[in-house]
């Protein structure tokens, strides 16, 4: 029995099994019911999921569904992107859905079967996975309901039936009663002929004013259009201003800017946008949008900023283990959660790159009180 679930991708303890049959479930189908039904941490309490995953997750598993979250912007169904938290009763290991999987909720069994692994998440597509459930099977409850009635002593035999009885003795109909007698219904007298009223004499009609007639609609005389106001364009700053290190400047006035420009924003990253390898360029990118009052850009990091936030060049990330690797991107991740302050922006070959931040906390007070001059300006324009 064992054996035979193992080949369904159904791994649990032997005791398990035997706890199952002895609860009445005698068949692999019974059984399989009964596992449906429990909580797979209580099922299993070895693990089963290979460390590390490799590159597939190969043969079946029947996992369960720990937690599930729509973490994409609004879509379509079949273009939502949902992550997903697997377990084999003891190891966890996350999941995103490459296209839409039915019935994917919490606490439901999902069959996996070859599915490609990469940076540790499994990828779940409608031809490597599907949500398993007791329809067509017998239901748990169902099972040990025929394990009671099998157990029961078997019921007594009918008794044998009695002897016929004689013919039963004729019945004597009642004398009828004569009817009683009715009342009589009084004559109802005649309705008098009712009693013309004495016409009134007509009435002359009142002479009625003329009624005064509503003056005539006049047609809408032409108006000359009014010119449209043009909407005052963002100046750029002068190139001495431009190539000033000292001065802020707003993330709207970016655009204006004539390369080789270098320019300091008080601003902050407000999403990221992109996070791969660059063959073109042999590192990562990241890239991000930056936010101020004025408005959103997007920048790239400069390798030395992201190699800061690394803890080391990007390029090492393809050499370590995935484990390491891991644990740097969530280093990364939870530095670009709070990554604001004075950011010094540079011209880049397609979008502006950071060089480097500046946080409030991390300025000398003279460099404090010169920021806050710069802002009072920037709010007085």
């Amino acid at each position: 029995m064992h054996a035979a679930l193992a080949r369904r991708g159904i791994r649990v303890d032997q005791g398990w099994v035997d706890a199952a049959a002895r609860a009445g479930a005698t068949t692999e189908e019974q059984v399989f019911v009964q596992f449906l039904a429990h909580d797979l941490r209580k099922a299993a309490t070895a693990a089963t999921l290979p460390r590390p995953l490799g590159d597939t997750l190969g043969g079946a598993w029947v996992l369960q569904v720990e937690a599930v979250a729509d973490v994409g912007e609004p879509a379509p169904r079949h273009a939502k992107t949902v992550k997903a938290l697997l377990t084999d009763g003891v190891v966890d290991v996350g999941a995103v859905c490459q296209g839409w999987v039915d019935r994917l909720e919490l606490g439901a069994k999902i069959f996996v079967k070859d599915a490609p692994v990469q940076r540790g998440v499994v990828l779940l597509r409608p031809d490597n996975c599907r949500v398993l459930d007791c329809l067509g099977h017998v239901k748990a409850e169902a099972l040990a309901a025929r394990a009671a009635a099998a157990a029961a002593p078997p019921a007594a035999a009918p008794a044998a039936p009695a002897a016929p009885r004689g013919p039963p003795a004729p019945r004597v109909a009642p004398a009828p009663r004569p009817p009683a007698p009715r009342p009589p219904v009084p004559a109802r007298p005649s309705p008098r002929p009712p009693v013309p009223a004495p016409r009134a004499a007509p009435v002359p009609p009142r002479p009625q004013p003329p009624r005064p007639q509503p003056p005539r609609p006049q047609p809408p005389r032409p108006q000359p259009p009014k010119a449209a106001r043009p909407k005052p364009a963002i100046r750029p700053p002068s190139p001495k201003r431009q190539r000033s290190f000292g001065e802020l400047l707003t993330l709207a006035q970016i655009p204006t800017l004539t390369p080789p420009w270098t320019a300091r924003v008080q601003c902050y990253v407000e999403t990221m946008r992109k996070w791969g390898f660059s063959a073109a360029e042999g590192r990562f990118v990241l890239r991000v949008r930056l936010r101020d009052p004025s408005g959103r850009v997007d920048a790239d990091f400069a390798e030395a900023e992201l190699a800061r936030l690394l803890g080391g060049p990007s390029r090492e990330l393809r050499e370590v283990d995935a484990g390491e690797k891991a644990a740097r991107e969530a280093a990364l991740q939870t530095a670009i959660a709070g990554y604001e302050g004075v950011l010094t922006l540079r011209a880049g070959a397609a979008r502006p790159e950071i060089a480097k931040r500046e946080a409030l906390e991390d300025l000398d007070p003279a460099a404090l009180a010169a920021l806050q001059r710069a802002v009072s300006q920037m709010s007085q324009r």
